[in-house]
């Protein structure tokens, strides 16, 4: 199941779940507001609705769900036995590179002034790191160690 920014473009129909997928937008599951118990009694794969490399949505499902065939149709389908394929929606031949998950991460992450004082060549990388911390409410106080489980003494009794 593709994750966000990406689409499924149909094949041969047979990886691709007609209700939860996006292979025509959103996922249908979604446009009908229909519920996990219902999409598992109704066949589930694009596959199941395509005979002889056309739609086949049968007339009680097209009664249950007027606009189906709509929507159905708006989607090409291969004139052969091709497997489905995830595309990428932000590159225009549809494939996901490094290059490109990296350029689309780095364009959402906010650019923060005081990053280049802290991780800065002329202060060793453990400082930096502490200092960051720091800042962003990560150092492991005794209250944050305990909250997240860990009980141990933060100081040593010594017994005279």
């Amino acid at each position: 199941m593709p994750q966000s920014n990406s689409f499924w473009l149909i094949g041969n129909g047979k990886q691709v779940n007609f209700w939860t997928d996006n292979w025509c937008g959103e996922p249908l599951s979604y446009v009908y507001q229909i519920n996990e118990h219902l999409v598992s009694q109704l066949p589930t794969k694009v596959c199941d609705y395509i005979q002889n490399f056309q739609w086949n949505i049968d007339d009680n499902l097209h009664n249950i769900f007027p606009n189906l065939r709509n929507l159905a149709s708006q989607v090409t389908l291969s004139a052969s036995d091709t497997p489905d394929v995830i595309m990428w929606e932000h590159t225009p031949n549809g494939e996901l590179s490094l290059v490109d998950a990296y350029n689309f991460k780095n364009q959402h992450s906010p650019k923060l002034p005081w990053t280049s004082q802290v991780w800065n060549r002329d202060i060793p990388p453990a400082k930096s790191l502490m200092v960051w911390r720091l800042m962003r409410d990560k150092l492991p106080t005794d209250d944050k160690l305990c909250h997240r489980g860990f009980s141990m003494p933060s100081m040593c009794s010594s017994m005279l």
